[in-house]
């Protein structure tokens, strides 16, 4: 049976991720609004005033629950670094080990076995976050243009400007921030299927420098981008990438050592 001890704390991030993205939806939409009724006849300055306010309020709340994400992505990371470490080593400072989580159970604990979950692990980020950036881009482009218009359309005052202008900001940030990261990514992928490809004809022992190398630079590239990656994405191609990870395990000769 399946147990994940660290997957209530990404559920968590999951939660508040999806409720910011209605308030994505709901400032959109208002700006939206604010943009029709500004170029409607009649006296619609208040009505426009109080969704200024309103929108206003969104946006921040909106940049605070980002900060409150990024927490809670840090100490699920957290978590998750530990179970990786129990799993390859077979030790228990997480309190409770996954099972079935990896799909390496073969291999006998050690710094091999380090190397193929973080090497199953890299493989996934790549192949999700791969799918994400092009998603992303189109979302953030769709509502940075529908802001951007609002801003030079609308209302010149410059409260009201800076809080429009800086809710693209903070997308068009997380968007140079997944299309980077999957960069890394696949750059550290690379640095594995080398590693593997090096290891069907020499011991683990006379690689330890490049494997933990490799291992740094994933979990590095993790904490400096802080991404979600996309649950409903793994959802979707677990099964295939699962086939393609065990095609990738015998290719690279992937056995107890």
């Amino acid at each position: 049976m399946k147990f994940v001890p660290h997957q209530v704390s990404f559920d968590q991030v999951k939660k508040w991720r999806k409720f910011n993205d209605y308030i994505l939806i709901a400032t959109t939409l208002i700006v939206i609004v604010i943009v029709i009724l500004d170029n409607q006849p009649g006296p619609n300055v208040a009505i426009i005033d109080g969704l200024n306010a309103v929108n206003s309020l969104f946006i921040a709340f909106y940049i605070v629950c980002e900060m409150v994400i990024s927490y809670l992505l840090f100490r699920a990371e957290s978590k998750r670094r530990l179970d990786f470490i129990d799993n390859s080593f077979n030790t228990n400072l997480s309190g409770k080990r996954s099972e079935e989580y990896y799909t390496n159970s073969n291999l006998s604990p050690g710094l091999y076995k380090m190397a193929v979950n973080c090497f199953e692990n890299v493989f996934f980020s790549y192949s999700i976050s791969k799918r994400m950036v092009p998603l992303l881009l189109f979302k953030n482009l769709v509502i940075i243009c529908v802001f951007i218009i609002a801003a030079s359309l609308g209302e010149k005052q410059i409260v009201v400007l800076i809080f429009q202008l800086s809710l693209p900001v903070i997308l068009f940030q997380q968007l140079i921030k997944i299309w980077v990261y999957n960069i890394n990514t696949d750059n550290v992928l690379s640095e594995f299927k080398s590693l593997f490809d090096d290891l069907k004809d020499e011991t683990h022992e006379k690689k330890s420098a490049k494997i933990l190398r490799n291992i740094i630079y994933y979990e590095s590239n993790i904490s400096w981008g802080s991404i979600f990656l996309s649950s409903k994405l793994f959802n979707k191609l677990n099964q295939a990438l699962s086939n393609d990870w065990e095609v990738l395990k015998k290719e690279y000769n992937i056995v107890d050592k």
